[in-house]
């Protein structure tokens, strides 16, 4: 079985930019992985129905800390990102990605 990749290793610079959404399989988890210790802000995950607009909160991350980690995906319509909201970046780059 494939991998998907969410646009491997997004890097944000600044407040309200995320990466592309997308849908993942629901019988495998996903990973997240956060790598940028010394930038100033919180990576947020959030999720939304594909057939509304409005993006949900699911899990964030602070700054000052690298970290991996996972998620079940519990319903297939669902579809996900991951980024910096607004007001929540100052400093330096984060990188952060999302691998079935």
């Amino acid at each position: 079985m494939p991998d998907f990749i969410l646009k491997s290793g997004d890097t944000f610079t600044a407040e309200d930019t995320y990466s592309e959404a997308t849908k993942f399989e629901t019988s495998r988890p996903v990973d997240v992985s956060i790598i940028g210790n010394s930038w100033s802000g919180t990576v947020t995950l959030q999720r939304k129905p594909e057939s509304e607009s409005t993006w949900r909160d699911v899990d964030s991350w602070p700054s000052g800390v690298d970290c991996e980690g996972q998620f079940e995906v519990g319903n297939s319509h669902f579809e996900y990102r991951i980024g910096v909201k607004s007001g929540e970046h100052s400093g330096t780059s984060v990188v952060a990605e999302l691998t079935q």
